[in-house]
């Protein structure tokens, strides 16, 4: 008889469950990536808001010089996306309230940003009118003239010249830097009149040749070329 080999039970080997790999994670591993995840959402809560573009003013329509800045009429908001130095320039949707009041003092067409150097505030407050006067640069004392200078205009017609208006203030003046001004067309200056003054400037601006000259502490001229009845 031929007797089978005993198998024992205990010099079998057992069978080894395998565990996944979350298993063998330990609260200490569980609390530390969790503080992680924490930190991360908390970063993103934080940088989030600085990645945002800001807001750039940008001219609905074209802005003339003279024109008395009005936000909510003169322009709309678009993010934009430029270097911190360049976007210094420009004016945001954060600092444009106290820019109200202010002059154009260089033309904006429509769709471009509004920037800081095309806006002067306006010393006017004794309801004078804001208007612009365009003129050749040679002509208005050599383009030397600066904000709060106080000038005099005459007028040239047929040989014969005139004072059109004397003691004129000079609220704005085109942007000095922009290297568009640098030649003899295209300046012009920005003026505090009254109503009667800017009909006269208008009427000679049509119908003469115009020159403006700084005001050194001289009495007002009048109108030379009135009727004085003889």
């Amino acid at each position: 008889v031929v007797a089978q080999p005993r198998v024992d039970a205990r010099n079998e080997p057992l069978a080894v469950p395998m565990r996944r790999w979350w298993t063998r994670l330990s609260s200490a591993h569980i609390l530390i990536f969790s503080a992680g995840a924490l930190a991360f959402i908390a970063n993103l809560a934080v940088l989030r808001p600085a990645e945002l573009p800001p807001n750039v003013a940008v001219a609905v329509s074209d802005l003339l010089p003279g024109t008395i800045f009005d936000p909510t009429l003169h322009v709309e908001y678009v993010p934009m996306v430029t270097d911190t130095e360049l976007l210094s320039r420009y004016v945001t949707e954060g600092v444009v309230d106290p820019l109200a009041g202010h002059v154009v003092a260089n033309r904006v067409p429509a769709g471009t940003a509004l920037s800081f150097e095309s806006l002067v505030a306006s010393r006017v407050a004794d309801g004078r009118r804001i208007m612009s006067l365009p003129i050749d640069r040679e002509r208005a004392a050599g383009g030397t003239l600066v904000v709060g200078d106080v000038v005099d205009v005459i007028a040239v017609e047929d040989e014969a010249a005139r004072f059109v208006a004397s003691g004129l203030e000079i609220v704005a003046l085109p942007e000095a830097r922009s290297g568009s001004f640098t030649g003899s067309t295209g300046y012009h200056i920005v003026l505090a009149v009254d109503a009667a003054t800017a009909l006269e400037l208008s009427a000679a601006m049509e119908q003469s040749s115009i020159q403006v000259i700084r005001s050194t502490g001289s009495p007002a001229v009048l109108d030379t070329g009135s009727d004085d009845g003889n």
